[in-house]
């Protein structure tokens, strides 16, 4: 009986630690109950029958006839497929015999072997964890208490205490210069200028109406050998948008910005621009230089998030947002920061407006003019991971009384349940024009 007794014991406190200590693995899941299947396959190419979550967000890989594609969200997938035609038009046999006849090669090789030319701010992606959960959980630089990673500042970890301004760096920590500030890129930058390679670039890009700034590899690269060819005198430009404008007149559809493309004037012009648009929300001229010139935002990014900000019209707390919109390396990244500004402005009939940005660890939260704060989280699946429970259980999160999570796609039935728990109100699958084509459980297919 004593024995039965101090099993019985032993059980329930297992079991007790267990509960508490509950947390998942984000799963592999069958990419045709994530996205409906007009984005599985097509001429050219077809999506791997498995999508793994990584970061909240799931990755795809997209196999097309010239090579593997990485998509690492539903919403970049999605734009991917929509951007398959003008892929197909820039690799064309055609395409390729007229690069061959203008011999780019040979144009191309002292720039790279000089510069090391980077092509896009988004090729940074490459040093950088997959989905977005770095935006919760990274160690950031500090200055006071919030994060600016703007010159040589001290490292902390917000989590490493509770506290974010009370942690000291490790004196052994690693410091990286950070992915944009390398001495070869301005290099780079500037033999691409001298060539008019840039605005041979721009002109290319504009005429068939996609961003310049594309982190489609595919794409990019393909933009990158045309620029060159028009720099240089070997191609004219009227040839090149015959040869890639055949059959592509489909393209433009889920890229939300190449309507304003077009129209769009030369890429100094916008981030002086919208460095004096920022300069309207932040009297720090650190800040506004930074996410204007040194940011992973393209100008088009950047200037929809403003305007975001304008339709939002926070009482206060713009600062905050602008910091963690900093944060942001990647193209999934700076997506999340916009799609968690239109999180708020479609979550329900009549739009946020009015209330307070408010800094939330390394998020930015929103206090509604009745009191109700909110936390857009636009993330493919929200999963119970052990990150994501600590970022929940921090103080700066969960010291709101009344509080509602807002999920652009879908929600884990653990973190569901930990987070009604916790007195969160939930809710999945908000809708906005533009956003990520879930499949939800039950739809029709």
């Amino acid at each position: 009986m004593r024995c039965r007794l101090v099993f019985n014991v032993l059980l329930a406190c297992s079991s007790a630690g267990l509960a508490t200590a509950k947390t998942e693995v984000e799963p592999n899941l069958a990419a045709a109950e994530l996205v409906t299947p007009a984005l599985l396959a097509g001429p050219h190419f077809k999506v791997r029958p498995y999508a793994q979550y990584e970061g909240l967000q799931a990755h795809f890989v997209i196999e097309t006839d010239w090579g593997l594609l990485d998509a690492s969200s539903v919403e970049l997938l999605a734009r991917r497929v929509n951007e398959m035609p003008l892929v197909e038009a820039l690799h064309s046999e055609t395409m390729l015999a007229a690069l061959q006849e203008a011999g780019i090669g040979s144009i191309r090789d002292p720039f790279n072997k000089a510069g090391s030319i980077i092509r896009s701010p988004l090729r940074s992606a490459a040093r950088v964890p997959a989905g977005v959960l770095r935006m919760l959980t990274e160690r950031v630089q500090k200055l006071g208490d919030r994060a600016r990673r703007i010159g040589n500042r001290l490292e902390v970890a917000v989590f490493n205490d509770g506290s974010p301004t009370s942690a000291n760096p490790s004196p052994s920590a690693k410091q990286e210069d950070p992915w944009w500030d390398a001495p070869v890129d301005e290099v780079g930058r500037l033999l691409r200028s001298e060539a008019g390679h840039d605005r041979a670039r721009r002109d290319i890009a504009k005429s068939l109406g996609i961003e310049s700034w594309t982190g489609n590899p595919l794409l990019r690269e393909r933009l990158d050998e045309l620029a060159w060819a028009l720099a240089s005198g070997r191609m004219a430009s009227s040839k090149i948008i015959a040869i890639a404008s055949a059959g592509t007149s489909s393209v433009i559809g889920h890229i939300a910005l190449a309507d304003r493309v077009t129209s769009d004037p030369p890429e100094e012009n916008q981030r002086r621009v919208l460095e004096e648009r920022l300069s309207q929300w932040t009297a720090d001229p650190d800040l506004s230089y930074q996410l204007a010139w040194r940011s992973a935002f393209t100008p088009q990014a950047l200037s929809a998030l403003l305007d975001s900000v304008d339709k939002l019209q926070p009482t206060s707390g713009v600062e905050a947002l602008l910091d963690t919109a900093l944060l942001a390396r990647s193209e999934v990244e700076t997506q999340f920061v916009l799609n968690g500004l239109a999180l708020l402005l479609h979550n329900g009939d009549v739009p946020a407006t009015g209330g307070e940005l408010v800094a939330v660890a390394q998020l930015a939260g929103y206090r509604a003019t009745d009191g109700e704060f909110l936390l857009p989280l636009a993330v493919d699946r929200l999963s119970w991971t052990p990150e994501v429970k600590r970022w929940f259980d921090h103080v700066s999160v969960s010291e709101h009384a009344r509080r509602t999570v807002l999920v652009a796609g879908m929600i884990s039935p653990l973190a569901e349940r930990e987070l009604t728990r916790r007195g969160w109100s939930i809710r999945a699958y908000v809708r906005w024009p533009g956003a990520p084509p879930y499949q939800r459980p039950g739809e029709a297919a």
